[in-house]
């Protein structure tokens, strides 16, 4: 499911990743943190974070740096959508992503 709503978000705006990819190169820890000061900034609830987002911080989740964010990183691929050209060749310390 997570995926799915990956490859629409990114083809539907025609943009190169999705937002669950985009968080995981981010780091989950990041986004956690930036979304916890626009709520406590703006008091608005559209900057509160969901209850999955902080499961996957507490477990240690937090993207490409662990290895496991909203996907799973075994290896240094990544597959961003089901096409053989969208191939991402990632170093888990999360300092190279190369777009093949």
């Amino acid at each position: 499911r997570q995926r799915q709503m990956c490859i629409r978000d990114r083809l539907g705006t025609n943009a190169q990743f999705g937002p669950l990819t985009i968080g995981d190169m981010m780091g989950l820890d990041i986004v956690l943190n930036v979304l916890e000061i626009l709520h406590e900034e703006f008091g608005d609830s559209k900057y509160r974070p969901c209850p999955l987002l902080r499961n996957y911080v507490e477990a240690g989740y937090l993207g490409i740096k662990t290895g496991r964010g909203f996907y799973k990183y075994t290896s240094c691929l990544l597959y961003t959508s089901d096409a053989a050209d969208d191939l991402l060749c990632v170093d888990l310390g999360g300092r190279r992503i190369i777009k093949k």
